[in-house]
Order: structure tokens, then C-alpha cells, then sequence
């Protein structure tokens, strides 16, 4: 005679079993079958939250975000009540705190800021719980600092710079004093450099730019200490990029353009090093492209508009090879926009006015084809508006007043239906002082 026992082995290897096979609905099935009918078996409860949280990941790797999220939420409700059963029980702690993460995630990703905010919290709740438990482990340790990054990321993204920076100097106390029980391991040193690039961040946005420089500079000092013991890793040298880049901002937003160009120049070194390496990765070709812009920008600030054209042309090329491969990739269309808008900009400043008009044309050809393609699209729309507005930096007569006037419509058409924020609600002023002949700063910037 079967038991509820062999029951519930037989749900739990269905489950699993479907889970390589175009079954998944038989399978959710089968778990919510099994959770019913061993809701008296703890470890039968667990099983069927695993399977749930397996196919949870499928879904969410195949790009099915809320299928994803109602599967986390599903086995989150079987975990708590596996977890209220027995409040004491570590292992059943864990598991809900992985769960809250896995919502926490997908809550940030969508937008759900306040629901990511309320899951991270839960979570570090949970962990620190855990963690006080055996103070000496620094594993515990490191998780409750990762928790606090988590926290500092969505509190940033919700305007509470305050909050965001108490997270993250928690995370850093604590990942610094992880290190000191173990000074050459490896991980424990990235995640001080990881606290420190989070902390650079909140204070470059809110203004203290020399903070801001204080942190990525030793973010960089970590960042290029673990690279040197660890010579073999590609990402640890694209760390060191990332961190030089990190400091050019913060130097070329002090306008000290010649600090910010000998950061960005080690950057595209490393940038050259590794596509050299690895050459089939789109990602570290990209992470070229990306370094390039830097240096002209910074070439261009400095006033070498001839060098910051050919770093912007370079660029534009490997954009466009990238965006052919991957025509269906919205986002690399726009890097192809935007490295136009460079290389028009480069041949203007160098009084090739036809040659920029050129390149802002190709640009808004661009956005037209993207914006028909994701019709309703509002950053698609404002992607075009840019587009109009840098051909009436350039154009004359009747191409200039037809671009600013297809400009304001579709910014008074945005407008109307809420899809401005408040930096782009001042576009149409921007527009209209072009039309009064200056050219001023506005949607050219964007």
C-alpha cells in the first residue's frame, strides 16, 4: 500500500523530471497537488518549495518575469509557514531568506522599488538573526553586508540618499572588518572594493564629488591588488577599468579633464588588452566602445577635437558591427545613436558643420526606424526628440523649422499623457530658443 510519504516521492521526482521538457504547467500542478496533500510533512513542504523555486528559475531565465515571481511568491508561502512551525530552526531561516531575495530581485528589476525595499529589509532581518547567532562566522558576516548593498541600491534608486549611504557605510564597516581576519582572500577584499564603488556612487550623486574621488581611489588600490595576485582572471582586470573609469568621471565632472583622460587612457588600455584576449566576447568588445567615448569626451573637453573624432569614429564602428549582429537588441540601437551624436558633435566643434549634419541625420533615421518599431514607447519617443533637436542645432530655413516643429508636437503629445519627467518637460523651451537662433543647453545634452 502507498503512503502519503510515497506520494509525495513520486510528486517531487515528476516535478523535477518535467522540468527539461515543455511540462511546466503539469509540473506546477503536480507540486500544488503534493503541498496539499502532505501539508502535514515538513520536509515533504520543503521539497515541494524547491521544486516550485526550480521552475521559478526556468521561467525567469527564459524571460518570464512574472510567471517567475508568482512561482518565488508561491514557495515564499509554503516557507513561512514551514518557518513559523519552527522559528528556531536555522536551516528553515535560510531558505526564507533565499526565497525573499529571489522576490526582493525581481521587484527591483521591474520597478517595484518600494516591494524590492520591503523584501531586502525582511531579509537582512532574517540573515542578522542568523549572523548573530555565531558572530565569529564570517560567512554570516558577509551576507548581512550584502544584504546592506542590496539595500543601499534600492534606497538610492527611491531618492533616499541618507538611507542609501547608512546602508552602504554598514556594509563597508563590516567587509572591513572581514578582510582584517583574512588579509590575502581574494573575495573578501572585492567585497570591500564593491562597498566602496557603491559608496562613491551615493556620493557623486548627491553632489560630493571629492568624496566620491576618495572612495574609488581605493576601490581602484583593491581592484588592481587582487588583478596583480590574480593574473589569469579577465574580470579582475576589467574591474581595474571599470575603477579607472570610475575615477575619470569623478575627474571630469571637477573639470580636471587632463586627471580624467590619463584615467580614461589606462582604461582603453586595458580595454584594447582584453578584447585582444577574448575577441568573441560582446561584452568586453562593447566595454572598448565604451572607453573610447570616454576619451573623447575627454579629448573634446580638453579641446582636441581631432583626437575625440577619431576615438568617437572608432567607437561608432564597433557600435554599428554590434548592432548589426543584434538587430533586434533595442539597446545597442541607441549606443549606435548616441555615438552619432559624438562623432557629429567631434566634426562640428572642428567647423565641419555638413559632416555633423551628416551624422545627426544618420542618428535620426535611427531613431525613426527604433521608434516605429516600439510605437507607444515613450524613451523611444524622447530618443527621436533628441535626434530632431541635434539636426536644429545644425540645419537652416525650412529643415530647421520642420525639425523643430515635428519636436514640440511629440513633446507636447508626451506631455499630455504624463510620459515627461520634469528635466524633459523643459525640452520644449530648449526647442524654442533654437528657433529664436541661440543653442542653448537643453535635449541636446540627452
Amino acid at each position: 500500500m502507498r503512503t502519503p510519504a510515497d506520494d509525495a516521492d513520486l510528486g517531487v521526482a515528476l516535478v523535477v523530471a518535467l522540468l527539461g521538457h515543455d511540462q511546466r504547467p503539469a509540473a506546477i500542478a503536480e507540486a500544488g497537488i503534493l503541498a496539499a496533500a502532505n501539508s502535514d510533512i515538513p520536509d515533504r513542504q520543503r521539497d515541494v518549495s524547491i521544486s516550485l523555486e526550480k521552475i521559478a528559475k526556468m521561467k525567469f531565465d527564459s524571460g518570464d518575469t512574472a510567471g517567475a515571481l508568482a512561482l518565488y511568491e508561491e514557495s515564499l508561502g509554503i516557507r513561512r509557514v514551514l518557518f513559523e512551525a519552527d522559528r528556531s530552526n536555522e536551516q528553515r531561516k535560510q531558505g526564507l531568506s533565499f526565497v525573499i531575495e529571489k522576490v526582493g530581485d525581481i521587484k527591483r528589476d521591474t520597478g517595484d522599488t518600494a516591494g524590492a525595499l520591503a523584501a531586502y529589509e525582511e531579509m537582512l532581518g532574517l540573515d542578522r538573526e542568523v549572523a548573530s547567532a555565531d558572530i565569529g562566522d564570517t560567512k554570516r558576516q558577509r551576507v548581512v553586508s550584502i544584504d546592506l548593498n542590496k539595500i543601499a541600491d534600492v534606497k538610492l534608486a527611491a531618492n533616499d540618499s541618507d538611507g542609501a549611504l547608512a546602508a552602504v557605510g554598514e556594509s563597508l564597516n563590516i567587509a572591513r572588518h572581514i578582510v582584517l581576519t583574512a588579509p590575502d582572500n581574494i573575495d573578501w577584499q572585492r567585497d570591500v572594493s564593491v562597498s566602496l564603488e557603491r559608496l562613491g556612487n551615493i556620493k557623486s550623486s548627491t553632489g560630493d564629488k571629492q568624496g566620491a574621488l576618495q572612495a574609488y581611489e581605493e576601490m581602484l588600490s583593491i581592484d588592481r591588488r587582487v588583478a596583480d595576485a590574480d593574473t589569469s582572471n579577465l574580470q579582475r582586470e576589467r574591474e581595474v577599468m571599470f575603477s579607472l573609469n570610475k575615477l575619470g568621471d569623478v575627474r571630469f565632472d571637477l573639470n580636471d579633464t587632463s586627471g580624467a583622460l590619463a584615467d580614461y587612457d589606462e582604461g582603453l588600455g586595458i580595454a584594447r588588452q582584453l578584447v585582444e584576449k577574448d575577441a568573441a566576447n560582446p561584452r568586453v568588445v562593447r566595454d572598448l566602445a565604451l572607453s573610447l567615448d570616454k576619451v573623447g569626451d575627454a579629448e573634446l573637453k580638453a579641446g582636441d577635437a581631432k583626437s575625440a573624432l577619431a576615438a568617437f569614429e572608432e567607437g561608432l564602428g564597433i557600435r554599428k558591427q554590434i548592432a548589426d549582429a543584434n538587430k533586434a537588441n533595442y539597446q545597442y540601437q541607441r549606443e549606435v545613436m548616441f555615438s552619432l551624436n559624438r562623432v557629429g558633435d567631434a566634426k562640428i566643434a572642428l567647423g565641419d558643420a555638413p559632416g555633423g549634419l551628416a551624422a545627426f541625420e544618420e542618428r535620426l533615421a535611427l531613431s525613426r526606424d527604433v521608434a516605429e518599431l516600439r510605437k507607444g514607447n515613450a524613451e523611444s519617443q524622447t530618443d527621436l526628440v533628441v535626434g530632431l533637436y541635434k539636426i536644429a542645432t545644425v540645419a537652416v530655413a525650412e529643415r530647421k523649422d520642420a525639425v523643430i516643429d515635428e519636436g514640440l508636437q511629440i513633446l507636447a503629445r508626451l506631455d499630455a499623457d504624463g510620459k515627461l519627467n520634469d528635466d524633459q518637460k523643459g525640452w520644449s523651451e530648449s526647442f524654442l530658443t533654437l528657433r529664436n537662433g541661440s543653442q542653448e543647453a537643453g535635449a541636446a545634452n540627452h
